[in-house]
């Protein structure tokens, strides 16, 4: 018998599954975000905080993320929290520094500057920024109207489908006009950077996408996803949401629906629904023998192609080259594969009061054979020291700043640091998906229903095409799913407030 009973537990820590969880309480239900890791999204080595995973928001006024931070009202308390720097991002390449910026006039000024050979280049190059644009807003229809993106029902996918046919064309047709590997690599790397997907499976529209999200500006949250967390779980517990940290035993079953969960010391937590925001290979183990394969099912082929390493370093001031942008999208070959130490993402923070630069370098690790474990491990060894030498590139001569360096990431110490020496691993890199055939619209992955009632996904896998604002996304849509089986429509909690103020 159940301890406890709630109408919804959401299983797992992907951020799509707190969204859903604080939407579902915000509309009142009676929510348990059973959390199930222990990684920090940041950490202290001696004075200094630094991110596990730095958290470029971008997206903010899509129609996806607008609709959560609209019901939730966190828009106003975001635009005081938000810094947002320009040039939007610099890409640096081959003798090419490039600041990415929303006008197209200073675009354009940027692009005569330093690309070779002239020839008309600098307009073509501006020409497929405006057409990928308008590929990317092509998808704002869609996560405007009231349903499930990807579709559960008919009259769901009919709507879809009626962009899905111009989409796949207008993409197609935007990627055949990137003539040049600089061309490709420019609109490529945001959505390297800026997705869950594996970066050599990017398909057009998510790139067209990320790169029109990008380039219209990116804001950071000081305190990185640490601070995001921290804004919606006020909201879920503001409004009688529980957390728990668990051990997940198993999900509780019964004529072929999920009834609830089962954590460690076998007590059982009763649901009218679950949300599993965690990847399948973390639910599967949890399952009976016909709802594990059901999933596994589903999920064939959805397994995880690459990892995104981080790297903190900190730096004096003066280690930082002037005119250095706030962002910097870098590569080092166009013509080869966007990962390794070819493709970096560099996050420059503000000087502190001693004029120390915090800077995250992000870079993608393909899996090895071996998978995760020692094979992993060494390819991240050998992922940061081809990372630090390309950073001279970017850097010149910031080896001689270096006031700390260090990889949540990896099982090593702190270089630079005299305290503690001791080997660990702050958080696991984050993996990134190998997505489905042929992905709905370009951008999605796992449905959010798979035939068993009363389970419902909401995890990265879901959109993993569209980065944080896939997550917001797919917290949105399994929300409305969970409460729409539940009896509780949008509008609920809005519409009792109001039912009663007329009495």
């Amino acid at each position: 018998m159940p301890t406890n009973h709630y109408d919804v537990i959401v299983l797992g820590d992907d951020f799509s599954g707190l969204v859903a969880a604080t939407l579902c309480a915000r509309r009142g239900l009676r929510v348990l975000l059973a959390t199930t890791t222990r990684a920090p999204a940041s950490y202290q080595i001696g004075p200094y905080r630094l991110p596990v995973e730095p958290l470029p928001l971008v997206g903010l006024s899509s129609p996806a993320v607008r609709r959560v931070l609209d019901e939730l009202h966190f828009q106003h308390l975001l635009k005081r929290k938000l810094r947002t720097a320009q040039p939007a991002y610099q890409l640096v390449g081959p003798d090419v520094r490039i600041s990415v910026d929303a006008d197209d006039a200073v675009l354009l000024r940027e692009l005569e500057r330093e690309l070779p050979g002239g020839g008309g280049a600098a307009e073509r190059f501006l020409g497929a920024a405006e057409q990928a644009s308008h590929v990317g807003a092509l998808l704002d229809p869609v996560f405007s109207m009231d349903i499930a993106v990807p579709p559960t029902g008919f009259w769901e996918r009919r709507e879809i489908g009626r962009t899905a046919d111009r989409l796949e064309d207008e993409a197609a047709g935007w990627d055949g006009t990137l003539e040049s590997d600089l061309g490709r690599a420019f609109f490529g790397l945001p959505a390297v950077f800026g997705t869950s997907c594996d970066p050599t499976a990017l398909g057009p529209v998510s790139r067209a996408r990320v790169f029109t999200e990008w380039r219209q500006g990116i804001a950071r949250l000081p305190g990185d996803w640490e601070a995001l967390r921290a804004i919606f779980l006020d909201k879920f517990t503001s409004h009688n949401g529980e957390v728990r940290a668990v051990e997940p035993q198993s999900l509780s079953t019964s004529w072929g629906k999920v009834t609830g969960l089962v954590v460690e010391g076998g007590e059982e937590l009763g649901a009218g629904q679950l949300v599993a925001a965690l990847p399948v290979s973390e639910l599967l183990p949890l399952c009976d023998r016909k709802l594990g394969k059901r999933i596994a099912e589903v999920a064939e082929g959805t397994d995880v192609a690459a990892y995104r390493y981080t790297f903190n370093l900190v730096l004096d001031g003066v280690g930082v080259p002037e005119g250095m942008g706030s962002q910097v999208l870098v590569v080092g070959d166009p013509a080869a594969p966007l990962h390794g130490d070819n493709a970096l993402a560099v996050f420059v923070d503000q000087p502190d009061g001693e004029a120390r630069v915090a800077i995250t370098v992000q870079a993608i690790c393909p899996a090895p054979d071996g998978g995760a474990g020692p094979a992993l491990d060494d390819a991240l060894a050998s992922l940061r020291v081809g990372v630090r030498e390309r950073l001279e590139g970017v850097m010149p001569f910031y080896t001689d700043h270096v006031r700390l360096a260090h990889s949540p990431n990896e099982w090593a110490a702190a270089e630079g640091h005299k305290g503690d020496t001791e080997r660990a691993q702050i958080a696991a890199p984050r993996p990134l998906w190998r997505p489905v055939a042929e992905p709905l619209l370009g951008v999605a992955g796992l449905p959010y229903q798979i035939g068993v009632k009363q389970l419902t996904l909401a995890s990265t896998q879901v959109l993993p095409g569209l980065g944080l604002e896939g997550e917001m996304a797919a917290g949105w849509c399994a929300a409305k799913i969970v409460c729409e089986a539940s009896g509780k429509k949008k509008d609920y909690l809005k519409d009792e407030v109001l039912t009663v103020g007329r009495g």
